[in-house]
C-alpha cells in the first residue's frame, strides 16, 4: 500500500486536511469536525460570558468533546484513505496557550490565540493517539513548497485556502524519515 502525510489547517471547530504520497502527489482534501455539532465551537469566547468559577469546568469539558470528535474524525479519515499514514503537519505557529485562563479571558486576541491553538492542539492528540509522527509546520515555511500548487493545478473541490495551507503542510514532510520514538 502506498504512503502518504496528512497535512490539517485547524479553524474554529473543524479542519481542512489534505493528503500528499511520497511522490508529491496530491492524493485530495477534506473537511472534518473537530467540535461535535451540538457544542459551541467558540470556547474561549463562550468560557468569557460565563462567571469565572463556571469558565474552567466549561473549558475542560469542551476540551473532552473536541478530543473526541477529533480523534474520531481523523481516525475515519485515515480508515477510508487508500494509503498509509505515515506522518500529519499541523499548521500553526504555536501549541502553547498565551497564558492562564484568566488572563485568556481578559484579552480579546488572547481568546482567539487561545481558539488556535485549542484545535491544533486537539488534531497533535489526535496524531499522537494515532501513532502518526507528526509536526507543527509555520504558516512561513509554506513559502518553501508553493511553487507546488501551480503543478497541482486546479484540484476537486474543497480546495479552498485551508485546503491548499493543508497540502503544503503535508508535502514540507514528504520524503522525511522520522527518528524512532520522535515528532517529525
Amino acid at each position: 500500500m502506498a504512503t502518504c502525510a496528512l497535512g490539517f489547517c485547524a479553524k474554529t471547530g473543524t479542519a481542512a486536511v489534505a493528503a500528499v504520497d511520497r511522490s508529491g502527489v496530491l492524493l485530495g482534501s477534506w473537511d472534518i469536525a473537530l467540535m461535535p455539532s451540538h457544542t459551541e465551537r467558540f470556547v474561549y469566547h463562550h468560557a468569557e460570558l460565563m462567571p469565572r468559577a463556571n469558565a474552567a469546568p466549561w473549558v475542560a469539558e469542551a476540551t473532552r468533546a473536541c478530543s473526541k470528535q477529533t480523534l474520531q474524525s481523523v481516525r475515519t479519515l485515515m480508515q477510508h484513505l487508500d494509503a498509509d499514514v505515515t506522518a500529519g503537519a499541523v499548521v500553526g505557529k504555536s501549541l502553547e496557550l498565551p497564558g492562564p485562563l484568566d488572563k485568556i479571558l481578559a484579552s480579546h486576541t488572547l481568546l482567539h490565540t487561545a481558539e488556535g491553538v485549542f484545535y491544533r492542539s486537539a488534531v497533535a492528540d489526535a496524531l499522537r493517539t494515532l501513532k502518526v509522527h507528526w509536526s507543527l509546520v509555520h504558516p512561513d515555511e509554506l513559502k518553501d513548497v508553493h511553487a507546488a500548487l501551480d503543478e497541482w493545478g486546479k484540484a476537486p473541490p474543497p480546495w479552498r485556502k485551508e485546503h491548499k495551507d493543508a497540502a503544503l503542510a503535508a508535502l514540507t514532510l514528504v520524503g522525511r524519515t522520522p527518528a524512532a520514538g520522535s515528532e517529525l
